[in-house]
């Protein structure tokens, strides 16, 4: 067991270890160093009850995001690849999205739904794809 003492001389060695770090090798925002993302979080849900299917898509961009796009995809599994069953499109001038339709299908087999979210921070954007778990019907 080790004492309160040893305890925080190792926590100040330790702080002055990383703050000595940071000095020696500073971060840099020129050259490849990444930027922030301007998506936080991005949800896809399908859900299929007989012959219906159900898709929900949603999108949160950062602080500073003025508007979101969206592009929500139908897929159906065929001859090796997804093939496009159906799309919708969305927009929002804030940095939250959120879209959902009902779709009849007409063919069984596998699907899953496609979410392409394109967000918008003053001159820059930023594109997200996201894919729903696989369902079949």
């Amino acid at each position: 067991m080790i004492d309160i003492r040893t305890r925080r001389i190792f926590i100040c060695l330790l702080l002055v270890g990383c703050l000595s770090m940071s000095v020696l090798f500073p971060v840099s925002n020129k050259g490849n160093v990444a930027q922030a993302a301007l998506w936080v979080n991005q949800w896809t849900a399908l859900n299929l009850s007989g012959a219906k299917a159900s898709l929900t898509g949603g999108a949160f961009g950062s602080i500073g995001v003025t508007k979101v796009t969206a592009t929500m995809t139908l897929q159906r599994y065929a001859s090796g690849s997804w093939k496009k069953v159906k799309a919708w499109s969305a927009t929002n001038n804030t940095s939250v999205l959120s879209i959902s339709k009902k779709y009849s299908l007409t063919k069984k087999g596998k699907y899953r739904m496609k979410l392409k979210v394109t967000y918008y921070k003053g001159s820059k954007s930023e594109s997200m794809t996201t894919y729903s778990v696989t369902r079949t019907y």
